[in-house]
């Protein structure tokens, strides 16, 4: 662009002929050897005018190439940010699946270690450790400190049989004792137990 300005510049220098006409007067007020007044310039006139029309020229040409340039170096930063930008962006978004990626690989090994080593999946979230042979040391260590359920007792029923089985028919004076206890007569009782 400043190029384009210089050439401008030096085809203005290269047509001398359209010279601002300037009226002098002779230095006999009577006139020249035509009869009229026309313009002269003497050479230091000329040269004079050509380089304030080249130094104008090359001042509006500095001018528009620092525009130019400063221009293009805001316009250059404006854009260098937007890279920046969409590059930050861009690694936020890996990072972060790179995050849920471990934590996903995380989860899969604890289920499998628990799965592995017996141990409830309530609490494969307690186990410590980075691969899948810690973790299985450390559900067999969790396992080994928790309490050994002992069998329990079945529930009895009433009559004192456990639960579920069938029950044998009480005797006679099983049903009197129970009568005499509860106030009632042996032979309700007796019916109420399935007897004759």
């Amino acid at each position: 662009m400043a190029d384009e300005q210089q050439q401008a510049a030096d085809q203005e220098v290269e047509q001398p002929t359209e010279q601002p006409e300037a009226q002098q007067v002779p230095d006999d007020a009577t006139g020249d050897e035509n009869g009229g007044n026309e313009a002269r310039f003497s050479q230091a006139d000329v040269d004079r005018i050509v380089k304030e029309r080249l130094d104008r020229a090359k001042s509006q040409a500095e001018k528009a190439a620092a525009k130019a340039a400063e221009d293009a170096q805001r316009k250059a930063a404006e854009e260098q940010g937007e890279y920046k930008k969409l590059y930050q962006s861009l690694q936020t978004k890996v990072e972060e699946a790179e995050r849920r990626a471990a934590e996903l690989e995380r989860r899969e090994l604890l289920r499998e270690a628990a799965e592995k080593s017996g141990l409830p999946a309530a609490l494969a979230d307690r186990l410590r450790g980075e691969s899948l042979d810690e973790l299985m040391e450390d559900a067999k260590t969790l396992l080994a400190s928790m309490p050994k359920s002992e069998k329990t007792a079945p529930a009895t029923n009433i009559n004192g049989t456990a639960r579920g089985t069938t029950r044998q028919a009480p005797s006679d004076d099983d049903i009197r004792e129970q009568a005499a206890v509860l106030g009632v007569s042996f032979e309700l009782l007796k019916q109420q137990y399935g007897g004759d």
